[in-house]
């Protein structure tokens, strides 16, 4: 953190007799934990787990859902849209991987260390990107035993 002059505390020319926690420099120190804060910690969440197990389940019927496109009159063109923005997806994280490197390569080159760590980030975040968009498909198909 920068510190200016309006966040730095300036030490007092003298210690104050008042304040018993602060040292000669004016700064104060960290108040010890006293066992009443503990106790009252730990009574906070010894409540919180009992309210908790005191509720139990909720009862109710079970519910089942079985995931079909059947008899919807737009379900190819939901598929269109998914596909592209799939392909939209994979391109925007091509152009992350290429733009990247580029400035990784030319921040480097040119001693310009934090462009470089971007470009670096931009490589990382478009792999990544792509990653998740080839297997996206395949993991919701896979919660659902397809």
């Amino acid at each position: 953190m920068l510190i200016t002059r309006h966040h730095r505390r300036r030490p007092p020319t003298q210690p104050s007799t008042r304040d018993s926690k602060a040292d000669a420099r004016g700064y104060c120190a960290r108040r010890p934990l006293s066992a009443r804060r503990v106790r009252r910690a730990a009574t906070g969440c010894v409540l919180v787990v009992v309210r908790l197990v005191a509720a139990g389940p909720a009862w109710a019927d079970s519910v089942t859902v079985t995931p079909t496109a059947n008899g919807l009159t737009f379900g190819t063109k939901i598929q269109n849209l998914l596909n592209w923005t799939a392909q939209g997806a994979l391109w925007a994280s091509l152009a992350s991987i290429l733009i990247g490197a580029s400035v990784w390569g030319l921040s480097k080159h040119f001693g310009n260390y934090g462009g470089a760590n971007k470009g670096l980030q931009l490589v990382i975040g478009g792999a990544v990107g792509a990653l998740v968009v080839a297997t996206a498909p395949a993991i919701v198909n896979s919660m659902f035993g397809s």
